[in-house]
């Protein structure tokens, strides 16, 4: 009889996986509901890097992607580039038509289990398919976000991870509302491991004269109150 692994078993593995993956890129697609309007759909590509600082390997992350939501007046494009660079996390974004512009400075997140750890609680519930590969489900509530993060977690009823039995990536995400309707999905596909990437991608500046909502300074200043 098959018997899934405790949620700390596979977030071990995952975690192990994770260090002795050096490169990986894939493609990416999500779709939400925005409000009671129409629903945002995106795609985009991700890419992420092992690299070695000060004796420790930290994960570096680009991704960038294009939303679409329809509205009563046409089609919003946003265009968002987030940039984990390794110390810090930046999100660009440029909507509509690249003629807005915004910058946000975070912390650095860790690598994508330690991120699950942080953002859910979750276990193991069983097994699915997506396509030909054979997944783990983890299934729980989302944690409350960290201080000068945005928090959805009230609006979330329950969450599901699928992980890749074989290769231990998180290939789908899901939430659903308070009314138990999945509102929320993300997806990877044609993943790449271990292929020479362009460690420049890993590097942002924001662009001159942009003001920089800069979020790391929150907890700093909420401490010395």
């Amino acid at each position: 009889m098959w018997a899934a692994p405790t949620v700390d078993e596979l977030l071990k593995k995952m975690a192990d996986r994770e260090q002795s993956i050096k490169t990986m890129q894939a493609d990416t697609a999500f779709i939400t509901q925005v409000g009671d309007g129409n629903p945002m759909n995106a795609t985009g590509r991700v890419t992420t890097a092992n690299v070695e600082v000060a004796g420790k390997l930290v994960l570096k992350k680009c991704q960038t992607t294009r939303t679409t939501m329809k509205t009563d007046t046409g089609n919003v494009v946003t265009d968002i580039q987030t940039v984990n660079d390794g110390e810090f996390l930046w999100m660009e974004v440029r909507t509509p038509g690249g003629l807005r512009l915004s910058v946000t400075k975070m912390k650095s997140e860790g690598g994508n289990v330690d991120e699950i750890k942080r953002r859910f609680d979750v276990k193991t519930v069983g097994e699915d398919t997506i396509g030909a590969s054979k997944m783990y489900v983890l299934e729980g509530k989302m944690r409350p976000a960290p201080a000068g993060m945005r928090d959805d977690s009230g609006s979330v009823s329950k969450v599901k991870c699928f992980v890749d039995q074989q290769t231990l990536i998180v290939m789908r995400v899901t939430m659903y509302g308070l009314d138990g309707k999945e509102f929320y999905r993300f997806e990877m596909a044609n993943v790449k491991l271990n292929e020479k990437v362009d460690m420049k991608m890993f590097e942002y500046t924001p662009p001159e004269g942009v003001e920089v909502n800069d979020l790391t300074k929150q907890p700093a200043a909420a401490e010395e109150k």
